[in-house]
C-alpha cells in the first residue's frame, strides 16, 4: 500500500470534483478542482483516498460499476420483505 498520495490542485470544469491517476510508478495523484469549495475538496480527496485503499485501479469492473459500488456499498443495502 502507497502511504504517500501527492495532491494538486488544478482549473477543472464545474462538474468535475476530482479523481487519481497512476504515475509510471504506480503511485496515487488526486487532481482537486481549484474552483470548488475547501470543504467539497476534503470530501472528494477523502472520496478518492478511499478508491487507492480499495486498489480500485486494478479492477476489472467499469469506472461506472466501481462509483456505484462506493457510493451504494452493498453492505449498506438491505433487503426488504414484502
Amino acid at each position: 500500500m502507497t502511504t504517500d498520495v501527492r495532491t494538486v490542485l488544478q482549473n477543472l470544469p464545474v462538474e468535475i470534483r476530482g479523481f487519481t491517476v497512476l504515475d509510471e510508478n504506480g503511485d496515487p495523484t488526486v487532481v482537486l478542482n481549484a474552483n470548488h469549495r475547501r470543504e467539497t475538496n476534503i470530501e472528494t480527496y477523502l472520496h478518492e483516498l478511499e478508491h487507492i485503499k480499495r486498489n480500485d485501479f486494478h479492477r476489472p469492473e467499469m469506472a461506472d460499476e466501481i462509483e456505484a459500488e462506493a457510493h451504494f456499498p452493498a453492505s449498506n443495502i438491505k433487503e426488504r420483505s414484502i
